[in-house]
């Protein structure tokens, strides 16, 4: 025996066979802990028991070995096919058989393959079940699977258990491109094969783990295989591979699937490298050997026999078996975006929408990332759940901030508001990129604001949506801020949103605006509606006993100024009438509009940007909230007050109306009406509107709004099956 390390003889068949790979995968990482020596029976290897403390074989009706007088205690074999039952060389023996003739000679067994430990364990003791791995180092997807579908089949064509003359070559004539090797091809150009074809074909009537299952899987490719060793292991049929019956014209049929279902199958081969180099890297699956190692050589108690993961004592990874549980491959999904709410606490519209939307789809048990603009930081965290690229502003940096007053100085400065957007769209462009070259998208969805989507590669299989805000043009003229480059800024983002697949807006008030104006072909869809986050006020803010409340951004377009002149009128018949306002007040005029409400102005408390939680519960606790925008685009603002169960005032049009029903979550006056709006706000102050606090919001568009269905019809407007 051995002084140092402990010498463990690995017995495979032939060099470059499939028991050579596992050998060599073994040694490459335990090379550290044993004294691990590769023979190969086909040279006819002399073994010297007296100078080895472990031999382990492969092969479990391996003979050579018996010859060198080795002890029981000191052989392991592996059980890795069911040719024993199967071919008549081997006698179509039972499992009790094989145990008696072939297995009495040893200490352990060991089996790849749940269902051979399943079969083997009630017959012998010191039976263990030894999941084999892949070297996702060299089998994993290289390139994006484009054309026609290509199938393809590894191994020795000269070994009939694989099926490969009698079964798939039958299956694919004159309908499909199969390509095969001849058993001599390098690992490297094995792996080259797997990431040309989109279907691994495993026919084999025998294997326990067949190698090209695992490889092409952990290579991108769909497995259409028969029900053989671990394939239930590994493929969930209709999931993510095919498990069919051992004959050409089942093949066949499935192929004819595949090929009508390509996007389908290409997804989910996506999945499948990610699942296989999770569940099946050896470097998770080789301390499983070295637990048998250390238990075989006496130094530790018997392993678990059979581990409940693939590797035993580390968990495997939860999401990709409980996507396989729920039958669904998740789909991944880009949004890119110039806000998201992880970087602003007090949100924004866009940012309140892509943080419902991307935990409506991760409901659905899909892969939203988000790649948006941060003011601070880069790199990536996580949010709510959903992974979160941070790209740093381009104007965050202390060059840029000389660059801006250098500007302001020469009289630049508006030139320079849509070279930083030029600037910010490439580098959130340039960092979708680098991450789908690691795990490809399904889909991207870019926003038009700030043009965030128009350096955004295009690609036949991976569709562009844009989510059209609102016409940028007409709210700067809303507001009476539209100086040049709001007008090169608005370009912009019209050049981004004719560059996607496909365009959408939130209402029917933005996509016929921006058709009728640029001849934009814009499709309705509606967002996801829910309310995020409790509604919590800590207390400090002193609060009117009653009141109504105005919130969101203070400016013109957002009806401020109108609401402005509408509430002297309102003091006329109701002196005791108050009001809360709360957000950000960008263009200045707060201070004006106080003014011209004298001595009234207290009437009306002010309390700046809130977190989410504290301006739900001060809009909860109102008796209606003033929303009258001369130009919108279904305001999350209106959304909130509806889910809370607060009655809206808002306008006639600008896309508030589709939202607000009349009588019952409302009132509706005509844009710019500062007498119709203040006799609104009277009618509820009064208790003479029958719309109440405390309703519920229900209808059609209720439903359509539901954050599962917005999911799921987004899905629909990219392409995808909202089942899949």
């Amino acid at each position: 025996m051995s002084a140092g390390r402990p010498r463990i003889v690995l017995l495979a068949d032939r060099p470059r066979w499939a028991f050579d790979f596992v050998a060599r995968s073994l040694a490459a990482r335990l090379s550290d802990r044993y004294d691990l020596a590769i023979r190969y029976v086909w040279r006819r290897p002399q073994l010297d028991p007296g100078r080895t403390d472990l031999l382990y074989v492969f092969f479990w009706g391996e003979t050579w070995y018996r010859r060198f007088g080795f002890e029981p205690r000191q052989v392991v074999k592996e059980v890795a096919s069911y040719r024993w039952a199967l071919e008549e060389r081997w006698g179509r023996i039972s499992a009790q058989q094989l145990v008696d003739r072939h297995l009495s000679d040893c200490g352990f067994v060991t089996t790849p393959c749940r269902r051979l430990y399943e079969e083997l364990s009630p017959l012998r003791d010191r039976v263990l079940h030894c999941p084999n791995g892949v070297e996702t180092g060299i089998f994993r997807p290289t390139r994006r699977r484009q054309g026609p579908l290509r199938i393809g089949w590894v191994g020795n064509p000269n070994d009939a258990c694989k099926g490969l003359a009698d079964i798939l070559v039958p299956a694919c004539a004159g309908r499909f491109a199969l390509e095969t090797t001849d058993g001599c091809r390098s690992r490297r150009e094995v792996a080259r094969l797997y990431n040309r074809v989109d279907v691994i074909a495993v026919a084999s009537e025998a294997e326990s783990q067949p190698l090209p299952l695992m490889e092409g899987m952990a290579s991108g490719a769909f497995p259409v295989a028969t029900d053989v060793g671990i394939v239930p292991e590994l493929v969930r049929s209709g999931v993510n591979g095919l498990v069919v019956d051992r004959s050409a014209a089942a093949f066949r049929d499935a192929f004819t699937w595949c090929a009508a279902n390509l996007d389908a199958v290409r997804r989910a081969g996506a999945f499948n490298a990610e699942f296989v180099a999770s569940e099946r890297s050896w470097d998770r699956l080789a301390e499983r050997f070295a637990e048998l190692f250390e238990t075989a050589l006496g130094r530790a108690a018997d392993p678990v026999p059979t581990p409940a993961s693939a590797a035993s004592g580390e968990r495997s990874p939860e999401r990709p078996r409980r996507a396989l549980a729920r039958g669904r491959i998740p789909l991944r999904i880009a949004f890119v975006t110039p806000e998201f709410a992880s970087e602003y606490a007090t949100g924004g519209g866009l940012g309140s929408y892509l943080h419902r939307m991307t935990r409506a789809l991760l409901e659905l048990g899909h892969e939203p990332e988000v790649f948006t603009l941060s003011p601070t930081a880069s790199g990536s965290i996580d949010f709510d759940g959903v992974r979160i690229h941070r790209v740093r502003r381009s104007d965050a940096g202390r060059l840029a901030r000389a660059w801006l007053g250098l500007g302001w100085r020469l009289g630049l400065h508006g030139l320079q508001p849509p070279v930083f957007a030029l600037a910010d769209a490439f580098r959130l462009a340039r960092a979708l990129a680098r991450r789908d070259a690691q795990r490809r998208f399904d889909f991207v969805q870019s926003a038009d604001h700030r043009a965030s989507g128009i350096f955004i590669a295009s690609l036949p299989d991976r569709p562009h949506l844009v989510r059209c805000s609102a016409d940028g043009l007409a709210w700067a003229e809303a507001n009476a801020d539209a100086p040049p480059r709001r007008r090169w800024e608005a370009r912009l983002e019209r050049a981004g949103v004719r560059r996607a697949d496909v365009a959408y807006a939130p209402s029917r008030f933005v996509a016929s605006g921006l058709a009728r104006r640029y001849g934009l072909d814009v499709q309705v869809l509606r967002p996801p509606a829910t309310i995020e986050t409790k509604p919590r006020l800590d207390g400090a803010r002193p609060l009117p006993e009653r009141y109504l409340v105005h919130f969101g951004q203070l400016s013109a377009a957002k009806g401020t100024p109108v609401l402005a002149r509408a509430l002297p009128k309102v003091w006329e018949a109701a002196p005791d009438f108050a009001m809360v306002w709360a957000g950000a007040d960008r263009s200045g005029r707060l201070e004006t509009w106080r003014a011209t409400w004298g001595e009234r102005r207290s009437r009306v408390v002010w309390l700046g940007e809130l977190t989410r939680p504290e301006l739900y519960a001060v809009v909860q606790a109102a008796e209606a909230a003033v929303l009258p925008s001369s130009i919108d685009n279904l305001p999350n603002t209106v959304i909130e007050c509806l889910l809370l169960g607060v009655p809206v005032i808002g306008s006639a049009g600008a896309s508030i109306d589709e939202l607000v029903e009349p009588g019952r979550t409302g009132e509706l006056v005509p844009i710019g009406d500062a007498e119709a709006l203040a006799a609104a706000m009277l009618r509820v102050w009064r208790g003479e509107s029958p719309a109440r606090r405390g309703f519920r919001w229900e209808g059609p568009l209720a439903d359509l709004m539901q954050p599962e269905t917005a999911a799921r019809n987004l899905l629909r407007l990219a392409g995808i099956d909202a089942g899949v």
